[in-house]
C-alpha cells in the first residue's frame, strides 16, 4: 500500500510550531524572572495577565473552531488561518523576547497587549491546523497514522528546545554580550524554523476536495457549539480530565528549569533530564499504535495514568543532591 504523502507534510508542520510554543509556555516566565529580573510588584501583574490569558484562551478555542468551520476561501478553510496565525504569532514571539527598556506600568501594559495577542494568533494557527487532520482521510487507521506522525514531530520540536535551551542561550549570550540577547536570538531562530516547517504543510498537504467544500447550511453556529460542550456529559468529563492533565503537565514542565537551577543545584543537568524525558515520550508515541491494536484504550489510559502518578511520587520523594541540600540549610 502506497504511503500517503500527507503523513509527512502535515506532521512536519508541528516541528517549528511546537518549538515556538515551548519557548513561550515554558521559558517566557523564566526569561522574565531570571534574565530580565523584573521586580516582584511587576511580576505579580505579569502572573495575573498570564493566568487571565490562559483562561481566555481556553474559552476562545471553541469559538475559533466555529470561525474556521465557517470559513470559505479558494485556498480552503484551514490554510489561510494557518498562515495568518503562524506569521502573526511568530512576530509576537520575537517581540515578547525583546527588551524595550520599559519598567513599571508601561512594561505591564505592553506585555499584556503582546501576550494576549500572541495567544489569539497562536490559537488561529493551532485550531485550524489540527482541524485539518480529520479531513485528510476518511479511513480511521490512516488518520491515526497521520496524527501519530504529527505528534512525534511535535515532540521532537518540543524536546529539542527543552534539551538545548540552556546551552544554546548561554552560547548565544556569550557571543552577543548578554543572556537577554541570547534568548532574543533563539526566539528569532525558532520563529524562522516554524515558518519553514509550516510552509511544508501549507504547500505540501493535499486536501481532498470534499474537505474544502461544505454543503450550504452545514456550518456550525456558536450557540450550537456552546450547547454541545455543556450538554454532553461525556464530552464535558473528557474536557475536565484533559484540563487537569494539562495543569499538571504545564506545572511540571514550567518549573523544571527552576528546580534544576535552585533545588538540584546544577542548571546544566536540566538538558540531560530533558533528553531522557524526550526520548521516553517519543518512544511511547511511536509504539502507541501497536499497543492500541492489542490493548483497549481504556486499559492503556489507566496504566498510563498510574505510571504518571507513580512518577510524581518518586520525583517528590527523591532528595536533591547533598551539596544543594547543605546549601539550602545554610
Amino acid at each position: 500500500m502506497k504511503k500517503n504523502p500527507n503523513r509527512l507534510t502535515f506532521g512536519l508542520g508541528t516541528v517549528g510550531r511546537d518549538m515556538v510554543y515551548t519557548m513561550i509556555s515554558m521559558y517566557l516566565m523564566f526569561y522574565l524572572t531570571d534574565v530580565l529580573q523584573l521586580p516582584d510588584d511587576t511580576l505579580w501583574w505579569v502572573t495575573g495577565i498570564m493566568l487571565a490569558a490562559r483562561v481566555f484562551d481556553a474559552l476562545n478555542d471553541p469559538f475559533m473552531g466555529v470561525i474556521v468551520d465557517n470559513t470559505h476561501t479558494r485556498w480552503g478553510r484551514f490554510k489561510p488561518w494557518i498562515v495568518v496565525g503562524a506569521v502573526l504569532s511568530g512576530i509576537l514571539t520575537v517581540l515578547l523576547f525583546t527588551d524595550f527598556g520599559l519598567q513599571g506600568g508601561a512594561f505591564v501594559l505592553l506585555f499584556a497587549v503582546l501576550y494576549v495577542a500572541w495567544g489569539i494568533c497562536f490559537t488561529m494557527n493551532d485550531i485550524s491546523y489540527w482541524s485539518m487532520l480529520p479531513t485528510l482521510s476518511q479511513d480511521l487507521r490512516e488518520r491515526e497514522q497521520i496524527g501519530s506522525v504529527a505528534r512525534i514531530c511535535a515532540s521532537v520540536g518540543l524536546f529539542a528546545v527543552v534539551s538545548l535551551i540552556v546551552p544554546i542561550t548561554t552560547a548565544l549570550g556569550n557571543a552577543l554580550g548578554s543572556l537577554q540577547k541570547g534568548y532574543f536570538a533563539l526566539a528569532v531562530i525558532l520563529v524562522g524554523i516554524m515558518w519553514v516547517f509550516q510552509s511544508v504543510t501549507v504547500f505540501g498537504v493535499k486536501e481532498p476536495r470534499l474537505a474544502q467544500d461544505k454543503e450550504p447550511g452545514s456550518a456550525t453556529a456558536i450557540k450550537d457549539m456552546v450547547q454541545i460542550i455543556f450538554k454532553n456529559d461525556q464530552l464535558l468529563a473528557t474536557a475536565v480530565s484533559m484540563a487537569l492533565f494539562m495543569i499538571g503537565y504545564c506545572t511540571t514542565t514550567g518549573f523544571g528549569l527552576y528546580y534544576f537551577k535552585y533545588v538540584y543545584g546544577d542548571e546544566g543537568m536540566y538538558s540531560i533530564f530533558a533528553v531522557i524525558l524526550g526520548v521516553s515520550q517519543i518512544t511511547a508515541m511511536a509504539v502507541f499504535p501497536a499497543l492500541a491494536a492489542r490493548i483497549s484504550r481504556k486499559k492503556l489510559y489507566t496504566v498510563a495514568t498510574i505510571m504518571v502518578l507513580a512518577g510524581y511520587v518518586i520525583f517528590f520523594f527523591a532528595p536533591p543532591t547533598p551539596c544543594c541540600s547543605s546549601a539550602l540549610q545554610v
